[in-house]
């Protein structure tokens, strides 16, 4: 569609924009990007963008709570749940870390 590293105006991206509006990719084109971006490095400016996105008002949880019975639902669901000892023990590891960071 755009050749690689050329400039797009702001005129054609909402062009494109308007004419993507709606449009359903296929769950074998899904599958070919998930491979594609498969491994990828993001930078740490990257990752804070994506973050931010995703936090406070943003968030899709912001402002809402769960009701009554989706609590019973989850509490019902993890209860009984056995964790491994080898990820008893990295959550372990994990924290230990963090307690030690956070006492510096």
């Amino acid at each position: 569609m755009v050749k690689e590293n050329k400039k797009i105006s702001n005129k054609t991206r909402k062009k494109i924009s308007k004419a993507l509006k709606g449009h359903i990719v296929s769950k074998e084109s899904r599958i070919k990007i998930g491979i594609a971006n498969k491994g990828k490095k993001v930078s740490k400016a990257t990752k804070i963008k994506m973050s931010e996105s995703r936090s406070g008002k943003n968030h899709h949880m912001y402002g809402k709570h769960h009701s009554e019975e989706t609590k019973n639902k989850i509490s019902k669901k993890l209860k009984g749940r056995s964790v491994s000892d080898e990820i008893r023990a990295r959550i372990s590891k994990t924290m230990k870390k963090r307690f030690q960071n956070s006492s510096d």
